[in-house]
């Protein structure tokens, strides 16, 4: 039996779509592949102590540093890491303060081929990461009353307690001046002026009365002690004397 020659063409037409489409497939296949994750630290499923400070990821072949992307998600929300590319190299580094229990990490980085590849591992965390003890500051000693220039209540050595403000301002010499005296005011040059004077005067005025009352006082006693004695003959009205 003979095919007629429409049918033998159609049947070559045929023959030769299905053979080139399969050499097409064969040889664009190797170059169609994307890089893919070769090695994850932590590894997906492992159980670590504390938190990891880091997602290290390894791809086949370079990745473009632009569009990497590394999120991990705990129980108290989702945290992106700061991503570096170094090659087939991404590194991801996380916060210091996750909490424990599952962490899930999403990442997605872009192929050598300019094509986006994804995926995501997980791993258990036991216990949270203890906080950095910061050193506590001691509080700041405060300056006692005395260290600003007044003077306190405590009694003098001789049991006497100062009366007064007993600060003293220096004048326009250099001197240093007594400002708690009660009613003296300074002059011009800071001395106590008429204030000093006066006190001075009713000194001299005690003195000059506790003088004048001894003085009344002896001449006093002399005259008692003249008044007492008896009248007697003097030794010319004696016995001998006549």
């Amino acid at each position: 039996m003979h095919l007629k020659p429409a049918r033998r063409r159609r049947a070559l037409v045929l023959l030769a779509a299905v053979l080139g489409l399969g050499l097409g497939f064969t040889v664009v296949q190797p170059a169609a592949a994307h890089d893919r994750l070769v090695s994850a630290d932590p590894e997906d499923g492992a159980k670590l102590d504390t938190p990891p400070s880091q997602v290290v990821l390894t791809f086949s072949g370079d990745v473009l540093p632009s569009g990497a992307q590394v999120i991990v998600s705990t129980r108290d929300g989702s945290v992106e890491g700061e991503v570096a590319v170094d090659g087939a190299v991404v590194t991801a580094e996380l916060p210091g303060d996750l909490p424990a229990g599952g962490h899930d990490v999403v990442w997605r980085v872009v192929s050598s081929d300019g094509h986006p590849i994804e995926g995501e591992l997980s791993y258990d965390v036991a216990a949270a990461a203890e906080p950095a003890t910061e050193a506590t500051q001691e509080p700041e000693a405060s300056p006692s009353p005395t260290s600003e220039g007044q003077a306190t209540d405590a009694p003098s050595p001789d049991g006497e307690r100062p009366s007064g403000d007993m600060t003293s301002s220096a004048g326009t010499d250099g001197h240093e001046h007594p400002t708690g005296v009660p009613g003296a005011e300074l002059d011009e040059n800071g001395e106590a002026g008429w204030a000093a004077s006066w006190l001075f005067g009713a000194a001299v005025l005690a003195l000059v009365a506790v003088a004048a009352a001894m003085v009344l006082r002896q001449r006093r006693m002399r005259q008692e002690l003249d008044d007492r004695e008896p009248p007697g003959d003097g030794p010319e009205d004696g016995p001998a004397g006549r």
